[in-house]
């Protein structure tokens, strides 16, 4: 007897690879990598299963601060050579300059639609983010 059909798994029902985050190349552009990356968080495969990021949506729009985005593990991982290559030696110059990158890489994502609160377009802070296309089937509503 097949083993497989043993433990009631049959071959032609195995369950799709699971799609893992894009690899973070040296080679590749810093801000190239940082809109794959975001891309991959708001996509299907990343949102079945992605609780955490799920629980902090608004319940009524979806949107999620960039800022939480920006404290993710991989994300903190380019942000921090995108931050090794400028060359300002201002802080408040330097952080501006990091600002407009990040902004120009989530611009260039292809999941995500932007809110700008307050209509400030210049400030990460000022920015959340939701899934493009049908958010509502990714809240996660209280079962009280």
């Amino acid at each position: 007897m097949n083993p497989q059909l043993a433990y009631g798994v049959h071959p032609l029902h195995q369950q799709p690879p699971i799609q893992i985050p894009p690899p973070i190349s040296p080679k590749q552009d810093p801000q190239q990598a940082l809109t794959q990356q975001i891309d991959y968080y708001f996509s299907l495969e990343n949102l079945i299963r992605d609780i955490y990021l799920r629980k902090n949506m608004d319940l009524t729009e979806g949107w999620v601060n960039l800022e939480l985005i920006l404290n993710f593990k991989r994300v903190k991982i380019i942000i921090n050579g995108i931050q090794n290559s400028l060359e300002e030696s201002d802080e408040s110059a330097k952080q501006k300059e990091l600002d407009s990158i990040v902004l120009s890489s989530i611009k260039n994502c292809e999941n995500v639609e932007i809110n700008y609160i307050d209509n400030d377009e210049s400030t990460v802070s000022k920015v959340q983010l939701r899934v493009k296309g049908n958010f509502e089937q990714w809240l996660l509503r209280d079962s009280n």
